[in-house]
């Protein structure tokens, strides 16, 4: 995750993982460059509004909502492609604990 002007945005998902799964465009898109490994993608980024029903506006109130979920749970991200609200969605993730 990372702040923005707009709220926390996922800056990378793991490819197969359950974001990728459901989903979730992250920030960062890896590109094949030898400069650059990752390019940013604000238009296609999934920008985080709200976790269980609980409106968020920084990485770590995500991340503390979501470290108060017991293990194996689905947790529920409302989430604006682009930061846009017309573009808003629902989705049930559960995490992978590690």
């Amino acid at each position: 995750l990372h702040d923005s002007a707009h709220g926390p945005v996922v800056r990378r998902v793991f490819e197969g993982g359950p974001a990728a799964m459901a989903g979730v465009q992250p920030l960062e898109r890896a590109i094949d460059s030898v400069f650059m490994r990752y390019v940013p993608d604000l238009e296609r980024a999934d920008f985080i509004f709200s976790v269980n029903g609980r409106r968020v506006s920084t990485r770590e109130e995500v991340e503390d909502i979501v470290a108060q979920e017991k293990p194996g749970k689905a947790i529920e991200f409302v989430m604006h492609r682009g930061a846009d609200p017309k573009r808003a969605r629902a989705l049930r993730i559960k995490p992978i604990w590690q």
